[in-house]
């Protein structure tokens, strides 16, 4: 079959049958680099053969192509594809420049432009172009590729860089769930069948690697280290390269400042217990640089603290790091008056802020960069709060002695939504969810199914590498939602993307028979719908110069407003007082001012704010803001339509001399002048 289709027909109906989406001349040519001369040519050649299978590839009149096949008959199509014609030969250019990467770094020799012509089966001027994108690419990794005439292209680079390019590629090369089985059998489960010419060369560079030894060492330290799938991948590779470098002679020298900063890691004495082992094998020394390279790599990978309910194990002294409580509190603080004032008792905020950051801290001093790859949709999807992590970015800027990067803003808007939509979050159903990245990335996707899917009661989030570890035979559970791709056959797996999309959300549905409840993400978008605060008060929701005995009398009498208006219960007014005996006086935001509130589900009835002002201030019980004589009370029915008139509100009582204003009014006209010369 393959030389009556050839590579090139096989992989476009390879791809076609995999989709149940039309893809037009446009879309192919694209998706394959090709002219849409070859993809015609291509399609016209494959007619004859699909004749003979007695199947047909449809088109419209907009020149898209699709197979109308039952499940089965696309199973099998796709199998006889796939089995008879081997790994995919023709790559489009991101494949193309993978595959050469790699080939690039696992040769010690250099690779002639004759071989790469004759193993990618394209031209001399196509593999020139394709060279100058690796060569940019590698750059940026500190990598530097040399491509000499009649001798071949090979590569030059610092060894610590070389390792962790070579690394990330792999990782990228080879299914994550197959590396992790490897570990997990310690090197006696086999890596599939490639399915391309990357991962055919990846895996054949991992097989000559001292496999077994390198799992036996990476599972003595998973249950310390409790990282992330990935990064227990990185480490596993990242050793057995280490083992295969150092007995070749290809040694890390770190920089003195390095060097010295890395002894003092709390992953340093770790490694060296390795390193021994590793001496005492090969019968030579392992320098210190070495044991310190490592112990960055260690210092640097994320924890795996993927569920709520898990206790992380983090070292006593990153914990209490000044650089990493002064990023969290930080973050926590500007985000509260921002975006909602239960933040700054969000005990799992905090926590999981700290935990990520440990990390990304370690990262940041020894110059490794950050990267999310969920960065851009991260954006899309949450304006307002990426918009808040612009803000903490900037003040942590002016008072950081480390740089912190622009890349790390997605994780934090990660964070901050998840404790966003964790606050209308009630679970009621049976799954369980997988995640093979960091904890930014498993609460956030954990916070958005709650929230979209508030009747699903999440059993737990876990690893790949825990599910293959400890079985998921003793949990009940309806399906596994999962970031990955999963060899399962117990339960259905649904694999989703973290930030699940409209096309994830009708899965879910579809396969558990459950409505979806209209996501956060749609309301944050429709930032000009949001009420302003000049919006929101109004003479009937202010009295100024009120007597109160005590702050419970202040909120009683605010909040009474509100319920005057219909705006919330009376329970509602009980509610917010509890707040402050259940958490203390945190609703005390600056001096002299408090915001009081409840939660939506405690009798709120609409979106509302309220204002009174005290003749004689009262204590709340805070130590540096107290005595209290403004006093709002604000009510919401969701997590987002408020964030506009509380940022508003927030910027007003930053400018001084308009709190003073504010102090000295007599009548609520003077308020809403106030107001009106205030805001845009």
């Amino acid at each position: 079959m393959l030389t009556e289709l050839g590579f090139r027909t096989r992989d476009i109906l390879l791809f076609l049958a995999k989709s149940k989406d039309p893809y037009s001349l446009e879309n192919l040519r694209e998706h394959f680099d090709l002219t849409e001369r070859q993809v015609r040519y291509s399609i016209r050649k494959s007619l004859n053969w699909l004749e003979k299978e007695n199947l047909i590839l449809h088109m419209n009149g907009k020149g898209e192509y699709w197979f109308e096949l039952s499940k089965n008959e696309r199973t099998q199509l796709i199998k006889k594809l796939e089995e008879e014609s081997g790994y995919k030969l023709s790559l489009n250019r991101n494949q193309r420049v993978q595959y050469e990467i790699l080939r690039i770094l696992t040769n010690e020799s250099p690779i002639t432009m004759k071989q790469f012509e004759s193993e990618l089966g394209v031209s001399h001027a196509t593999i020139s172009r394709d060279l100058k994108e690796v060569s940019t690419h590698l750059h940026l990794k500190g990598i530097k590729v040399v491509s000499t005439p009649n001798f071949g292209t090979y590569f030059d680079a610092a060894e610590q860089d070389f390792r962790r390019t070579l690394v990330e590629n792999l990782i990228a090369a080879v299914p994550l769930e197959a590396l992790l089985l490897t570990i997990h059998s310690r090197g006696f489960h086999n890596l599939p069948a490639a399915f391309s010419l990357q991962a055919k060369v990846a895996q054949d560079y991992i097989t000559k690697l001292s496999i077994s030894n390198s799992a036996e060492k990476v599972l003595g330290m998973i249950d310390t280290l409790r990282c992330t799938d990935i990064d227990i991948a990185k480490l596993f590779l990242y050793l057995a390269i280490t083992r295969n470098r150092i007995r070749d002679r290809h040694l890390v020298i770190l920089p003195e400042n390095q060097l010295f900063m890395a002894t003092s890691l709390w992953t340093f004495p770790f490694v060296q217990r390795w390193a021994i082992d590793l001496s005492n094998e090969q019968k030579m020394p392992v320098t210190v640089d070495e044991i310190a390279a490592t112990a960055i790599i260690l210092a640097a990978m994320k924890v795996a603290d993927l569920s709520p309910q898990k206790t992380t194990i983090i070292p006593t002294d990153l914990e209490i790091n000044n650089e990493v409580s002064i990023i969290a509190n930080t973050i926590v603080e500007i985000a509260s008056r921002r975006l909602h004032p239960f933040l700054r008792i969000d005990s799992l905020l905090l926590h999981g802020l700290k935990t990520h950051l440990v990390s990304v801290v370690d990262r940041l001093h020894f110059g490794l960069s950050i990267e999310n790859s969920l960065a851009a949709e991260i954006r899309e999807t949450y304006p307002e709060i990426y918009t808040v992590a612009k803000e903490c970015l900037e003040s942590l800027r002016n008072i950081m002695e480390i740089g912190i990067p622009d890349s790390e803003l997605a994780f934090w808007t990660m964070h901050l939504g998840a404790a966003i939509e964790r606050l209308r979050a009630r679970p009621r159903r049976r799954v369980l969810i997988v995640c093979s990245e960091g904890i930014a990335t498993a609460w956030l996707l954990l916070a958005r199914i709650k929230t979209v899917f508030p009747y699903l009661d999440i059993v737990d989030v876990t690893s790949i590498y825990e599910i293959h570890s400890n079985g998921i035979e003793s949990l009940s559970v309806d399906a596994i939602i999962s970031t990955v791709s999963l060899s399962l056959r117990s339960h259905p797996v649904l694999v989703v993307s973290p930030m699940l999309d409209k096309h994830d959300i009708l899965k879910i549905s579809k396969e558990l028979n459950i409505e979806a409840s209209n996501p956060i993400s749609n309301h944050l978008q429709n930032v000009n719908n949001e009420p302003c605060l000049i919006d929101l008060l109004y003479p009937q929701v202010i009295e100024l110069k009120c007597i109160a005995t005590d702050w419970e009398d202040a909120i009683r009498q605010a909040g009474f407003l509100l319920v005057k208006q219909r705006i919330v219960e009376k329970r509602y007014v009980k509610a917010m007082i509890a707040q402050i005996h259940r958490h203390g006086p945190y609703i005390v935001i600056s001096p002299g001012i408090a915001l009081a509130h409840a939660l939506p589900k405690e009798g709120a009835l609409r979106l509302g704010i309220s204002l009174i002002t005290l003749q004689k201030p009262v204590n709340f019980g805070h130590k540096t803001n107290d005595p209290v004589d403004i006093i709002f009370a604000f009510a919401c029915i969701n997590m987002h339509d408020h964030i506009s008139a509380l940022n508003e509100l927030v910027d007003m009582l930053d400018d001084l001399d308009k709190v003073a204003s504010l102090r000295n009014a007599f009548r609520p006209q003077q308020v809403l002048q106030l107001l009106a010369k205030h805001l845009p």
